[in-house]
């Protein structure tokens, strides 16, 4: 499990780096209160979108992959974790810059390895509790 939280941290320096976009244009629009409305949120719809989106992918991510480890050997996991976080953050930033009209293939990228995994975890799952009745 170890060595699967590692690499957590190329997917939350993504989050580090979208977060401080949205603060950076928060400021930059004079946009500092989320909640007062006045027309300038339309530029950080964008990086705003970007964040959310990301957020929810690294936390499918992030469980996915603790769940994967339980069910494969670590030789596989050493092989498979690098990889699923590579394709992770190529995903994320192709997702970025081609937002909005151009995002499907980040958006692939980052969404494929994690049905993957559902489908691996959920398979192995189902199958111990048929097993053990």
């Amino acid at each position: 499990m170890e060595f699967s939280v590692k690499y957590f941290g190329l997917g939350a320096l993504w989050l580090c780096l979208c977060v401080i976009r949205v603060i950076f244009g928060r400021v930059k629009a004079y946009a500092i209160n989320p909640l007062e409305n006045k027309g300038r949120d339309l530029r950080l719809k964008r990086p705003t979108m970007i964040l959310q989106n990301s957020l929810e992918q690294f936390t499918i991510s992030c469980i996915s992959q603790v769940s994967l480890i339980a069910y494969i050997p670590s030789a596989i996991v050493v092989k498979v974790i690098p990889w699923i976080n590579f394709l992770f953050t190529v995903g994320r930033l192709s997702f970025a810059i081609g937002y909005p009209n151009y995002r499907a293939f980040g958006m692939l990228l980052s969404l494929i390895p994690n049905l993957f995994m559902s489908c691996f975890i959920t398979f192995n799952l189902v199958s111990s509790i048929v097993s053990s009745i």
